[in-house]
Formats: C-alpha cells, sequence, structure tokens
C-alpha cells in the first residue's frame, strides 16, 4: 500500500466516525485479501466492482467470514 498520510486518514477516519488507525488496518486488509492497493488509483474501479458485487448478492448465499 502507498502511503497515506496521516492528516488525510485523521480526515478519513473523522468522515467514518473511526479512529485513524482502523482506517490505515482496513487499507491494509483490503491490500492483504485482494492484492489491490485502494489508494492507488489504478486499482480503484477493480475494487468499486468487487464492493458492488458483493453488496448485489444473497447475504445468505455468502456469508462474510473475518
Amino acid at each position: 500500500m502507498r502511503g497515506l498520510s496521516r492528516s488525510r486518514s485523521r480526515s478519513r477516519s473523522r468522515c467514518l466516525n473511526v479512529h485513524p488507525n482502523t482506517v490505515l488496518y482496513r487499507l491494509r486488509k483490503i491490500t492483504g485479501l485482494t492484492g489491490l492497493d485502494a489508494t492507488r488509483p489504478t486499482d480503484l474501479p477493480t475494487l468499486h466492482a468487487a464492493i458492488t458485487c458483493r453488496t448485489l448478492q444473497k447475504p445468505a448465499e455468502t456469508p462474510i467470514t473475518p
């Protein structure tokens, strides 16, 4: 994951109402699970499509596991 400055993570955390470290943790988790970097503009369309597909699926068919 490319660098996400502390000030940017703070501003995003305020929008999401979470701690700044939570934002950084979740971005690293996304990168680890998908191999895509949520801070890289070229990866964003693929991540958006994956999230959209997941949202459209019925929850009972594909449970989310930690």
